[in-house]
């Protein structure tokens, strides 16, 4: 009975020392931290000042592209310093720039039949002979025109009703690849007549109708005039009371 229990004491303790001893090979063997490449774009493409999202990249619009290299080194023990790597970096397959700590680069999407640019970045780190790389793509937004009745922040579309005795319509063009927009050209058509005296022209003052009810509808294109035409249009019903 004796000789049992000092086997099962026996057996124990090993299934102890497995369990510790696995314990700790497991805290050995643990990942390293990953190695990430971050590729991240901003754009100073036209919108209103109250838009609260980020502003998307258009045609003609500069596009700033940049990475952060997370490279794990397991011999350091640490991410290594990446601002003395090689960079190369292409749109569309293009070699546009390369140079050492290069960790951003410019462009400006011209091609009017693409809707979307692929960026890649190729990296020569210290870790390897063999570059890491990067590609994103980055959309293009369609340029868009909204209306807005002067003075008020709300955005109006398709049908408005005022019993105003004047009444200031407001052109909202969004996505557009400059940041002023008096630099677009405006075009106004009132009940499908185009009123050339009101070309460049943001805001549509329209009078109250002297009897009853009267309705206008009105159509707005606003063109990018730079190289290739950009162009929006849109249209609103506009009753006056």
């Amino acid at each position: 009975m004796k000789n049992l229990n000092k086997q099962k004491i026996l057996v124990l303790l090993i299934m102890t020392l497995l369990i510790i001893k696995g314990d700790f090979v497991f805290g050995q063997t643990l990942k390293n931290p990953e190695s990430f490449l971050y590729l991240t774009w901003e754009s100073d493409g036209m919108i209103p000042i109250e838009y609260q999202g980020k502003a998307l990249p258009a045609r003609f619009a500069v596009i700033k592209v940049s990475v952060q290299p997370l490279i794990y080194s397991a011999k350091n023990g640490n991410y290594l310093n990446s601002d003395q790597w090689s960079y190369r970096w292409y749109v569309n397959d293009n070699l546009i720039n390369e140079g050492v700590g290069l960790k951003s680069i410019r462009f400006r999407p011209k091609d009017f039949n693409k809707n979307s640019y692929n960026v890649k970045v190729s990296i020569l780190t210290s870790a390897s002979s063999q570059p890491v790389e990067k590609t994103i793509t980055i959309n293009l937004a369609q340029p868009a025109v909204f209306f807005r009745i002067f003075g008020e922040k709300k955005i109006v579309q398709g049908q408005y009703s005022s019993s105003g005795s004047l009444l200031q319509l407001e052109a909202v063009p969004f996505f557009f690849g400059g940041d002023d927009p008096k630099q677009l050209h405006y075009m106004w058509r009132i009940n499908n007549e185009r009123v050339s005296n009101l070309d460049n022209e943001r805001i549509l003052i329209l009078p109250k109708a002297e009897e009853g009810e009267k309705s206008y509808s009105i159509q707005l294109t606003i063109e990018d005039l730079r190289d290739i035409i950009i162009r929006a249009s849109a249209n609103i019903n506009i009753n006056l009371k």
